[in-house]
């Protein structure tokens, strides 16, 4: 147990939180503490696995531990939490954490190996005790929301010690257990879809042992529940002020397109760049009208012969000789000094 305050003591001095909630608390023992480890490392030396085999071992050892140490003496019958169905969740939880969560298949079979050792240490170690057995969970796997009731088990064991320390006094700690309440109505809020109906198979069973102490019934009771009250009121007028002044709502982007235009980047309004680009395109089709008004026009015949600039051969546009260049078929001019001219056939 030294090694685990040595850990936690040292984690602290670089900013990790401090574990204030009894799941916090419970998890980093079961993580951290090798203390007597090696007494349960013979019952999970059968463990098979191509890869990452010692670290699920050593896992397998916490397992054991925690059912002969942590379950033996909760008062779990009494108590509003499931301390069996946490071990289920952490053990997967781990496996998820050694083998990344995207591995299910190392992740299912390192979690069926430990259940089998499992279900064997009750069988055969702790046969006599005096207390009904933590058996392992074996569907876990099946549930897509695993995580969330994993959280569901620890707030079942976590908010009576939330809702005190709320209550301590010391600086901010009422708003941080405000919204750590207020995050767990929406968790409440997930499993009302599975346990409000007639069919509740997919209700978990610990959610009806800390029904009564939804979250929402803990909101109200804080000192610091109309300071909270009045900031989200606060912040949802600055919101839809801020989407009245620009028009449309902050959706984070300068577009309603989901992301942002170039004009926008650049720190010009999309407004007087639709302008600059309406003058530009003006200019663009002046100038090509102009050129072929020049070009291929009396108008723009009769300037260049007034000026003197019309040396191209190309006369009596409405009728007469037009005659077509000698190199307009060729792929290239082989005369260099002069000019080239595209043929033109009158219609």
């Amino acid at each position: 147990m030294k090694r685990v305050h040595k850990i936690e003591h040292f984690m602290n001095l670089f900013g990790a939180p401090k574990k204030e909630l009894p799941s916090e608390d419970l998890y980093f023992k079961f993580k951290f503490d090798n203390e007597k480890l090696t007494e349960y490392k013979g019952n999970c030396s059968s463990i098979k696995l191509s890869h990452k085999k010692e670290r699920v071992i050593e896992l397998c050892t916490r397992v054991l531990k925690y059912l002969k140490t942590t379950y033996a003496i909760s008062n779990y019958e009494n108590s509003d939490y499931d301390v069996c169905m946490i071990l289920n969740y952490w053990t997967y939880n781990r496996l998820n954490e050694i083998y990344g969560s995207k591995d299910t298949s190392s992740i299912y079979r390192a979690f069926a190996q430990i259940q089998n050792i499992w279900n064997d240490y009750n069988d055969d170690e702790l046969k006599d005790a005096p207390y009904t057995k933590c058996k392992p969970y074996f569907d876990i796997y099946k549930e897509q929301d695993w995580e969330k009731r994993k959280e569901l088990c620890e707030y079942c064991l976590d908010y009576k010690t939330a809702y005190t320390l709320a209550g301590n006094g010391k600086d901010n700690y009422c708003q941080k257990y405000y919204k750590y309440f207020e995050k767990k109505v929406d968790l409440y809020k997930h499993f009302e879809k599975y346990c409000s109906t007639s069919d509740n198979s997919n209700c978990p069973t610990f959610y009806y042992k800390c029904l009564e102490d939804h979250p929402k019934n803990f909101l109200g009771k804080l000192s610091c529940y109309q300071e909270m009250q009045k900031q989200k009121e606060d912040a949802a007028a600055a919101q839809q002020q801020a989407e009245s002044a620009d028009g449309e709502p902050h959706s984070g982007l300068p577009t309603g397109e989901g992301s942002p235009d170039s004009s926008s980047l650049m720190g010009v309004s999309p407004r007087i760049a639709k302008q600059a680009g309406d003058v530009f395109l003006g200019v663009i089709v002046t100038s090509m009208t102009s050129g072929a008004l020049y070009k291929f026009t009396p108008l723009g015949n009769m300037l260049r012969n007034r000026f003197g600039w019309n040396n191209n051969n190309m006369r009596n546009f409405n009728g007469g000789d037009i005659r077509l260049y000698d190199y307009s078929a060729e792929p290239f001019n082989p005369y260099p000094g002069e000019e080239h001219y595209i043929g033109y056939h009158p219609a």
